[in-house]
């Protein structure tokens, strides 16, 4: 599949990932769909093979590192939103808009190289995953962006498209970033470790945790 044919804007990944299901679920009837909002409590998770690590990657090059044999493309995210499709004969494929992987990629495959889960990594690094069915997503999530300015001014330039917004609410996207409250919701899905995400994702993820 192409990703051309999905809207991106950097940055907002929680907006992406949002429009990314509604296409989806326009193209796939019928399809088992999900928002992974990946963060801790210190907002500091390491991803690779992002698209915004290309330039961290052409830093250390010119540093005179090396590296792998392979780019790492890191970057250590506050938080980051990517979707998740289910089916019985496919299993699980991961669409992220943000990562240099393959589109749409195999479920192991963004496991191991994207999110790396490493034994005993630091603190400060581990990562939580909050799951919300696409559904409960569409009914519930909103974000007026408030969170990408400063001192009136835009961090990044927002999407074209208008904020997304409830009934009910402009913004709760916070809330489906903490991964200490809520955990187990039936408007914010659910907080899972990095062992019980593997397991979500039809994994042995004992293999890497």
């Amino acid at each position: 599949m192409d990703r051309d044919i999905f809207a991106h804007t950097a940055a907002y990944c929680e907006e992406n990932t949002y429009r990314l299901l509604e296409k989806l679920r326009d193209l796939k009837q019928g399809i088992s769909g999900y928002a992974v909002f990946v963060s801790n409590p210190s907002k500091s998770i390491p991803i690779w093979y992002q698209r915004a690590g290309i330039r961290n990657d052409a830093e250390e090059s010119n540093e005179g590192d090396e590296g792998s044999e392979e780019p790492r493309h890191l970057v250590v995210w506050d938080y980051h939103v990517f979707a998740v499709i289910k089916s019985e004969t496919d299993g699980c494929t991961v669409y992220d808009l943000d990562s240099t992987l393959e589109f749409p990629t195999s479920a192991l495959q963004y496991y191991t190289k994207a999110l790396h889960p490493i034994p005993k990594v630091k603190k400060q690094f581990g990562k939580y995953y909050r799951v919300v069915q696409m559904e409960m997503l569409f009914e519930h999530f909103a974000s007026d962006r408030s969170h990408m300015q400063v001192d009136g001014g835009w961090i990044s330039k927002p999407p074209p498209e208008p904020p997304i917004e409830t009934s009910s609410t402009k913004m709760n996207l916070m809330t489906y970033v903490d991964m200490e409250n809520n955990r187990v919701s039936n408007v914010y899905g659910t907080v899972m470790n990095a062992s019980e995400f593997g397991d979500f994702l039809q994994l042995d993820a004992n293999k890497w945790v």
